[in-house]
């Protein structure tokens, strides 16, 4: 699928409204081929939801220390990003997690969209319930969809060396680290901001910025049974 049919895409993704989510999702499956639950893009309708924005304000919030930029979220700001960020972009998705139960427990995006490769990011489970490892099927089904569905050859992430637990996630899929960056590290009032770097311009050494990389051939191997 070539770039500019990805955009349309993204585009009717992102406009759909309320009575589309059942076209719109993608489910999360299995092993056996079970559903144990799916993903839905936010869009319009989505972005304007109260319970929706609360729930993106307290997991970003809970998880905050592993991102590149840290500050107090507040639901002014989350809804602020949703609205001038997410759902302008022609080569950004952030889907909700659902349980088969019809229970948000978190959100998984994609960014960098393009016939070339696309990016995991924003990955959080923010609450309990589901199955035990609804975010690992959640994994596979979206790099299904991206490698089958939309034939993208790559898809990469970038993650904190300290976070070992999601390190290990992505790794249980088939990510294999490719590269690793040091960074910068800027204070300001509430807010903190780290910047991958050259060695000699990093100024903070307690964990590094680690690139991780899956390729379509090797996913493909891996899980035959996606096929």
């Amino acid at each position: 699928m070539n770039t500019n049919c990805i955009r349309n895409l993204i585009h009717d993704l992102k406009s759909s409204d309320h009575t589309s989510f059942s076209k719109m999702r993608i489910q999360i499956l299995n092993d056996d081929g079970e559903r144990v639950g799916y993903l839905i893009p936010i869009n319009k309708h989505l972005a304007s939801n109260p319970f929706v924005i609360q729930k993106l304000t307290k997991w970003r919030k809970m998880f905050k220390k592993y991102f590149l930029t840290q500050f107090t979220p507040t639901e002014n700001r989350t809804k602020s990003w949703l609205e001038s960020v997410v759902l302008p972009s022609g080569n950004r998705v952030l889907f909700l997690i659902y349980t088969s139960s019809n229970d948000i427990i978190g959100n998984f995006g994609i960014c960098d969209l393009s016939e070339e490769k696309a990016e995991l990011d924003n990955l959080i489970r923010g609450e309990k319930g589901g199955h035990p490892q609804l975010i690992y099927f959640a994994e596979l089904s979206l790099l299904r969809w991206l490698f089958y569905d939309l034939c993208i050859p790559k898809v990469c992430l970038h993650v904190f060396s300290n976070n070992y637990k999601t390190i290990s996630l992505h790794e249980s899929v088939g990510f294999r680290t490719t590269a690793s960056y040091s960074l910068a590290k800027e204070e300001h009032l509430d807010e903190i901001k780290y910047t991958p770097c050259e060695v000699f311009d990093s100024n903070f050494s307690e964990f590094s910025y680690l690139e991780m990389t899956l390729i379509a051939s090797e996913f493909k191997k891996i899980h035959e049974c996606l096929r």
